[in-house]
């Protein structure tokens, strides 16, 4: 059967989104790259959306809102504690902002683009305190763009998208 695309592919440089109704496919340029990605959907399922398939460099994975799209849709304590939960487990996202986060049904948040995720043990968390007070490096990905954190100096970040400290 052939699904029409709600969306016409978006191209983000390193892999190519289509979202198909209820799923999203993510088209990596690099098959590693989507390796890498479906491995953090493998360990920790309570922090993303599920990943429903893997083929090559395409992965499919559940469809969910994002909150930029979502702005009255505000889980400021729910979203801290996700992240301080990460942190807990070494984990740093590292390109937390309101494109990247799903509201799951049941009201709570999820992050997706695991792409530039890395583990690391820090007193401080990238995604709530930035970069600098990690001890964190920006990802190489991001370079000519801002860091994306709770506090980052985009619109996107979640500390402006919801006016939260």
């Amino acid at each position: 059967m052939l699904v029409t695309p709600l969306t016409l592919p978006q191209r983000h440089g390193r892999s190519t989104i289509t979202v198909h109704g209820d799923v999203v496919v993510k088209e990596h340029a690099d098959i590693e790259a989507a390796r890498r990605e479906a491995w953090w959907f493998d360990q920790f399922p309570w922090a993303c959306p599920r990943l429903l398939g893997r083929s090559g460099a395409t992965l499919v994975i559940e469809r969910h809102p994002v909150a930029a799209e979502e702005p009255e849709w505000r889980p400021v304590a729910a979203m801290r504690a996700l992240l301080e939960r990460l942190h807990l487990c070494g984990v740093h996202h590292r390109d937390v902002h309101a494109k990247n986060v799903v509201r799951m049904p049941d009201d709570s948040p999820r992050l997706i683009d695991w792409e530039t995720a890395t583990m690391a043990w820090t007193e401080r968390s990238y995604d709530l305190a930035g970069p600098e007070a990690s001890g964190i490096d920006k990802p190489v990905e991001h370079e000519g763009y801002s860091e994306q954190w709770w506090g980052g100096p985009t619109r996107w970040s979640l500390g402006r998208f919801w006016e939260a400290p």
